[in-house]
């Protein structure tokens, strides 16, 4: 069973902080999805074991940016605290709120 939290950040990093941002949590860079007609921006994702984190890297222009965390295994106590802790880390640095999609509804604002 997996579990999800969206974090929609405030402002949008660029993928370097992004990027430097995850490897101070641990994670590690594995591709990157170029624009298309669905998503009109890059998507880069991060994971770690189960842990996988996108990096929805948004329009620039308006500032906003969305992280997607997913935990396959969301019974663990390790992947829900894993969960959490990455989304309430990128929700401090750029402020947002997180959204937990299975409650529908927000868990934290920053």
């Amino acid at each position: 069973m997996s579990a999800s939290l969206f974090a929609y950040l405030d402002n949008a990093p660029s993928f370097d902080e992004f990027a430097a941002e995850a490897l101070r949590l641990g994670l590690q860079y594995r591709y990157s999805l170029p624009p298309d007609r669905r998503w009109r921006y890059p998507l880069h994702v991060f994971g770690l074991g189960d842990l996988r984190v996108v990096y929805h890297q948004g329009n620039p222009a308006a500032s906003k940016a969305v992280v997607n965390t997913t935990v396959r295994r969301s019974d663990s106590p390790i992947g829900a605290v894993q969960l959490h802790l990455i989304s309430q880390r990128v929700v401090r640095r750029w402020g947002g709120e997180i959204y937990d999609p299975q409650r529908r509804k927000r868990v934290a604002r920053a």
